[in-house]
């Protein structure tokens, strides 16, 4: 007799013995011998037919892929990563009880139980490279353990590869050390321009002992010991004591203003009194009377007052800046600029001078210099800038917070 069977053909002989037409040749059954119930089943050879790479045909084995008969690995472009791994199994017996598990070594662990279904599905599988392997059986037991493999590779993006992480990971690096290099110069250099300024304001100090001690002794020592000298040949002589007091009242009077003087030069009574404004135009028509630069003023005075260290420190720059255009700058003119922008106060003065270069900038080392101004803006929250050309003047910019308002 013959029989088909899903488009097989199938023959009985004599012996009872049925053969099979398939791809692979004739295959016979054995049906003399039926199997006990509680027999444990036999393997049965699994075949991988296609892999289906994000939902489009990637590997089609016509005749079944087992492990006679290997497979070159399935290899996914950068942004594949859906696989779908179809199979079967050819079991005349007892088609029904085939039951079928798989797993992708390399991916998970442990088999996934399948029951009767036939694909495999990973939705989205990361770079890597795995091994997929289904086995199935027709009872308890029995499993065909890897009847069929297939290795396949999932190939990542660029930014996914595991180079491209260490070269990432070595940048970040080089950049952290490069970051903490760069704080650790910017705080040596801080802290040499926090002892470079130390040394200056010491040096500053005591020079201006110094000239305070020459003024007393030449200026008000001097009037003293006039008066002094006057007054004792006053008490032994004749004349007219009116005249004499009168005179020595003249010179009692230049001794009270070159103290007023010192005293002005220590700290102005027009910043106590005033305010910032007010002490900044004073010492710049000071300084207009003594050189002959005229110096123009923009100075803005509100009446609200800034805290006692800010004023002072602000005036302490632009005293140091005009004594600059003072003494180095051989101007014909000058300006000086005050005002508030926002929540800042702005000081500027400039001269049409001959400037200098900024690279030499306190080469000399005396004074305090730019470098003692820029530390007074710093210590005041704040910033300074200078520009200057040689024979273009030079300008000095300066810009202080005014949250410290009263």
């Amino acid at each position: 007799p013959v029989l088909q069977l899903r488009g097989s053909t199938m023959i009985r002989d004599r012996d009872g013995w049925i053969w099979v037409a398939t791809n692979l040749g004739a295959a016979k059954v054995d049906t003399s011998k039926p199997k006990k119930r509680d027999e444990p089943a036999a393997p049965t050879r699994v075949h991988l037919q296609q892999v289906l790479l994000n939902d489009r045909l990637a590997g089609e084995f016509i005749n079944g892929l087992d492990d006679d008969a290997p497979a070159r690995p399935i290899v996914a472009a950068p942004g594949q990563r859906r696989f779908e791994f179809r199979y079967g199994a050819v079991e005349l017996a007892s088609p029904e009880n085939v039951r079928y598990r798989y797993r992708l070594d390399g991916y998970e662990d442990r088999w996934i139980e399948a029951g009767s279904r036939t694909t495999a599905v990973y939705p989205d599988l990361p770079p890597g490279n795995y091994a997929f392997q289904v086995a199935a059986t027709t009872g308890p037991g029995g499993w065909g353990v890897g009847s069929a493999s297939l290795p396949v590779s999932v190939t990542p993006f660029w930014w996914e590869r595991r180079t491209t992480h260490l070269l990432i990971g070595l940048l970040a690096g080089g950049l952290l050390l490069l970051a903490y290099v760069m704080k650790l110069r910017q705080l040596r250099a801080r802290a040499r321009l926090q002892e470079n300024f130390s040394r200056a304001l010491i040096r500053s100090q005591e020079e201006e002992r110094k000239r305070l001690a020459n003024d007393l002794h030449d200026s008000l020592g001097h009037d003293l010991l006039v008066l002094k000298g006057d007054l004792e040949r006053g008490s032994t002589q004749k004349g007219d004591v009116s005249q004499r007091l009168l005179e020595l009242s003249g010179k009692a009077g230049e001794a009270v203003q070159h103290v007023r003087e010192i005293s002005h030069n220590l700290r102005p009574p027009e910043l106590e009194r005033f305010g910032l404004g007010s002490a900044v135009e004073s010492i710049a028509r000071s300084t207009e009377a003594a050189t002959g630069i005229h110096i123009d003023t923009d100075i803005e005075k509100p009446a609200d007052r800034l805290q006692p260290e800010v004023e002072l420190g602000l005036f302490r720059i632009a005293q140091e800046a005009l004594s600059n255009v003072a003494k180095h700058s051989d101007a014909s003119e000058g300006r000086v600029v005050l005002r508030r922008e926002g929540n800042r106060v702005i000081l500027i003065v400039e001269d049409d001078g001959r400037g200098f270069d900024l690279s030499e900038r306190d080469a000399n080392g005396s004074g305090l210099g730019l470098s003692g101004m820029e530390e007074r803006a710093r210590l005041l929250g704040g910033r300074m800038e200078c520009v200057s050309r040689r024979t273009k003047g030079a300008r000095v910019t300066v810009s202080v917070p005014t949250a410290a308002q009263t």
